[in-house]
């Protein structure tokens, strides 16, 4: 059975790894912003994303 300190570790492991993609991504919409057709096919699932973090405990209240 893992630790608690093993959970905290894999949960910051997960966070930080999450905002290594958010900058990715936001690199990425950077550089093709003038395409709206790219913006356009991410928002469905950029929104399906937000609306599965609201739903974790304690994440969700960050974004309220």
């Amino acid at each position: 059975m893992a630790s608690q300190s093993d959970d905290v570790a894999k949960l910051y492991k997960a966070i930080r790894e999450l905002s290594s993609k958010v900058d990715e991504l936001t690199y990425l919409v950077n550089e093709h912003h003038e395409d709206i057709g790219i913006v356009g096919q991410i928002l469905e699932p950029m929104a399906q994303i937000a609306a599965r973090i609201k739903k974790i405990p304690l994440l969700g209240n960050i974004f309220k």
